[in-house]
């Protein structure tokens, strides 16, 4: 396992926020909505249960609800995926983290006790609203389970979901289906070409590529006294031209490390943190570094033929 509003967002606070009727009426069926683990596409769902479930609570709410919901559902790819705008990645996260922002005010506000120490409250309401949405339950803060409480199945992706809050607590999770440490190692090459300084300086490459090797001029084009290209392998071959030397800069030792320690935290691959700190210690010795730059130059050889038309 790479987890967009344009409605302004005090409307969606103030409606999730707001004490709910005392008026009962059936909660809709969630159905398999897909789970949370491998998309961030998938934040409304949740969200849209409580729109249906206020508006069948109170009608009168369920145009602002509803008209906040479909802000957010735009279309985005899975995790780890960078091909959204920086502005737009930006109002994905914004319209989430307002989300489970809302739903821990309103556990606080409504759970909280006198007598209770508030730092208390807030942490039950933090572990609680998470697993919530491990489970896709939405909060309601008119139920509250004294008994009976299940985890969920470590193997399923609301036990994924779960494991992952504990990891980013620097709890000792072990996942069920973890991947070899070489294969988290390759994993990490490419992961860190995602980095947004590393996607800099594959933009930076690219146009300092283009312009000192002069390829736009190069397109089909082999009567220069330089090569032509003509197709991409073509520009596998200009990046080992003198014109290329000292413009590429893979990920780093320690860009790598991080890629990998985002690999442990953010997902289900990594086994234990004894994988985990394997996988650094081999980074860091150099075992990375190869397919890194493999990644890096494909990813510099895919810009250049976009822009040039290759």
């Amino acid at each position: 396992m790479n987890l967009n509003p344009t409605l302004p967002v005090q409307a969606t606070v103030n409606a999730m926020s707001a004490a709910p009727a005392r008026r009962r009426c059936p909660a809709p069926h969630a159905g398999s909505l897909p789970g949370r683990l491998m998309q961030v596409s998938n934040a409304a769902g949740s969200f849209a249960l409580r729109c249906l479930k206020a508006a069948c609570r109170e009608p009168g709410r369920a145009l602002t609800l509803l008209a906040a919901m479909l802000a957010g559902l735009r279309p985005v790819g899975p995790v780890g995926v960078a091909d959204a705008s920086a502005s737009t990645a930006g109002d994905q996260w914004e319209q989430i983290g307002r989300h489970i922002g809302a739903e821990a005010a309103l556990c606080m506000r409504t759970r909280h006790l006198a007598g209770i120490v508030p730092a208390a409250t807030e942490a039950h309401c933090m572990g609680q609203i998470a697993f919530n949405r491990a489970m896709e339950i939405p909060f309601d803060p008119d139920q509250f389970r004294e008994v009976g409480r299940e985890a969920p199945d470590l193997d399923s992706e609301a036990g994924q979901y779960v494991a992952l809050v504990e990891r980013g607590m620097h709890a000792s999770v072990t996942m069920v289906k973890p991947t070899p440490v070489t294969q988290n190692i390759e994993d990490a090459a490419r992961l860190a070409n995602g980095l947004p300084a590393v996607q800099h300086r594959i933009k930076h490459a690219a146009g300092r590529i283009i312009r000192d090797c002069n390829v736009d001029e190069r397109v089909d084009n082999d009567a220069l006294g330089q090569p032509g290209v003509f197709i991409r392998a073509d520009l596998d071959l200009v990046l080992q031209e003198a014109c290329s030397e000292e413009i590429l800069a893979p990920p780093t030792t320690m860009e790598l490390r991080r890629a990998n320690a985002a690999l442990y935290y953010q997902s289900d691959r990594v086994k234990d943190e004894r994988a985990f700190l394997v996988g650094q210690h081999r980074i860091h010795a150099g075992q990375a570094s190869a397919s890194a730059e493999r990644a890096f130059e494909a990813k510099v050889v895919d810009l250049i033929a976009e822009r040039t038309g290759i």
